[in-house]
């Protein structure tokens, strides 16, 4: 047993008393042993305060409203680690637990508030809260405006009920790990003190014990400064990843005998002047960025001087797509300027269209897929496709809503083949990224021995990200690498800018056998495997996958 006493009555104790009734005629029947007594109070919640810490004692009570929170609350306890580290909240509750001493804004000054979090089961939506009440604030009512601005941060939300009651960031999925970090002076309107933390789980669905997550680490640092920014420093990185950018701020600390605890995404935020933590990871990623460009090539304007021919090509048109070598056209010659493009496809950075089936790889992957060959080449069948959902391809379909179902491989020869490049935007395999799409989508399968595979599978894009793209089961796989490839950063003290500079070696292409393989190989989280798995669904698995479509439209699948 385990039974939360101060949840039933508070005040002295003074006896532990044992009850056990037996009313039959002897009283002599009936027996029980007790053993392992503990008294014990629950973990108390530790919140670092620059160099030190202080306690919250867990002492948890509803916030907003009963209604909104699961009660009583010591059957619905959020769980705080035995070294106060961390806490876990498991289904639906509002809870707020008081702080001893509130912290005052005053002493408070220009503080940042860093913490990280974990997802394990979604639920409706999740915050956390640094509150002076315990009133969820609702920023637009003006009853509440004047008294009750926005305390709280959206750490994910799967309600579609749009609300304006916290600020918005980054919304890490299923097991992604993220660390947050808020400056909340600058944030926070007519804030007076820091009295209550409070946590929102929202999980109204069915007996509302849906959802979990971990909040842990929780940090307050007041008036953050800033150790590097008179100090002129330079490094030299492979890759311009953002983890490899901060690692190398870190080791710049360490030479610049930074105090504290040396923490480099800290001191970008105080050297970038940034709000959010997403600030930072977006300046990171515009100064590597920033790098490639001297290294560019925009093969679209090779291919013509109207570049809109590649993005209709994109969407299966033009008459690269249309014409065919056994009805009088020439691919060799319609296509030449490809071939002449090739050319700076082992020496330079080719630009990735802008494209509507192109915008917002999320995953960091895309896919081609051809239904025909314009040459006498005979399109090679390496997959089946599921379905297609025209919502999400509707600007190639020309229509807003719509789907179309396959899977019983009814749909003739199909050939996909996709790239992935990961979630790092600043990274040297994100910079290749148009150049696995013109060997993939321009030159190995449509130019190169005029193998001429055309057209789309109609309703989606003939190339675009996962998401657009048909759902199938296979998809071979080209990887892009720049051996010897570097990116030499500098920051000048004098007038407060990073500059970084790319040196490009070896560009290379090579078979990487099934894009769903070569995905998992990826150091990306497991959410985006999982999309992933949803879109290349493997031998077989058409039918299920169609079955979850149509789920979520309300329907089921004749037999």
């Amino acid at each position: 047993y385990e039974i939360f006493i101060g949840n039933y009555f508070t005040g002295q104790v003074n006896y532990l008393g044992f009850a056990q009734d037996n009313d039959s005629s002897t009283r002599a029947r009936g027996e029980s042993s007790w053993s392992n007594i503990e008294i014990f109070t629950l973990p108390s919640l530790n919140i670092g305060l620059d160099d030190g810490s202080f306690a919250i004692e867990n002492n948890q009570v509803t916030y907003e409203s009963t209604s909104q929170d699961s009660t009583p609350i010591r059957d619905h306890l959020m769980q705080i680690s035995p070294d106060g580290s961390s806490i876990t909240v498991h289904g639906n509750a509002w809870r707020a637990m008081p702080l001893a001493t509130p912290l005052l804004a005053s002493t408070l000054g220009d503080f940042v508030v860093s913490f990280d979090f974990v997802m394990r089961e979604v639920g409706d939506f999740f915050q956390v809260c640094f509150e002076d009440n315990l009133e969820w604030g609702d920023y637009d009512d003006p009853t509440d405006n004047e008294y009750d601005p926005k305390r709280c941060f959206e750490l994910n939300d799967y309600d579609p009920t749009d609300n304006d009651v916290a600020f918005r960031s980054y919304m890490p999925g299923i097991g992604e790990p993220h660390r947050y970090v808020a400056n909340l002076s600058k944030l926070f309107e007519r804030f007076n003190e820091f009295k209550y933390f409070a946590i929102v789980a929202d999980s109204d669905a069915g007996d509302k014990s849906g959802g979990e997550f971990t909040i842990s680490n929780i940090h307050i640092i007041t008036s953050l400064t800033s150790c590097l920014k008179d100090v002129g420093f330079s490094f030299t990185v492979s890759d311009c990843t953002a983890e490899n950018f901060l690692a190398e701020i870190g080791e710049r600390m360490a030479l610049a005998n930074c105090p504290g605890n040396r923490d480099p995404l800290l001191e970008l935020m105080a050297l970038f002047d940034a709000t959010q933590e997403m600030e930072v990871y977006k300046e990171i990623e515009h100064i590597c960025q920033s790098s490639y460009k001297s290294a560019e090539y925009d093969f679209m304007k090779t291919i013509s001087s109207e570049t809109q021919l590649v993005r209709e090509f994109i969407d299966g048109g033009t008459a690269l797509n249309y014409e065919s070598d056994s009805g009088g056209s020439s691919l060799a010659k319609d296509g030449a300027a490809i071939g002449f493009s090739d050319e700076f496809a082992s020496t330079h950075i080719l630009t990735w269209p802008k494209h509507h089936a192109l915008d917002l790889c999320d995953i960091g992957a895309a896919m081609c897929c051809w239904v025909d060959s314009r040459s006498d080449t005979e399109l090679v069948d390496n997959t089946d496709v599921c379905y297609v959902d025209m919502k999400a391809s509707r600007r190639t379909a020309h229509v807003a809503d719509g789907y179309s179902i396959y899977g019983d491989s009814s749909e003739g020869a199909v050939n996909c083949h996709g790239f992935a490049w990961g979630i790092d935007n600043g990274s040297i395999s994100s910079a290749l990224k148009g150049n696995a799409l013109f060997k993939v989508g321009f030159m190995e399968n449509l130019y190169r021995g005029s193998k001429g595979y055309v057209e789309q599978v109609p309703g989606a894009p003939m190339c675009g990200c996962m998401d657009r793209m048909p759902v199938v089961t296979d998809a071979a796989c080209t990887h892009v690498t720049a051996s010897e490839s570097v990116v030499d950063v500098t920051f000048n003290a004098a007038i407060g800018i990073f500059k970084a500079k790319f040196t490009v070696g070896t560009i290379e292409y090579e078979d990487c056998g099934s894009l769903k393989d070569h995905y998992e190989d990826l150091a990306v989280e497991d959410h985006n495997r999982d999309f992933m798995d949803s879109r290349i669904v493997g031998e077989g698995g058409c039918h299920g996958a169609i079955d979850d479509f149509l789920a979520g439209k309300g329907l089921v699948k004749a037999k």
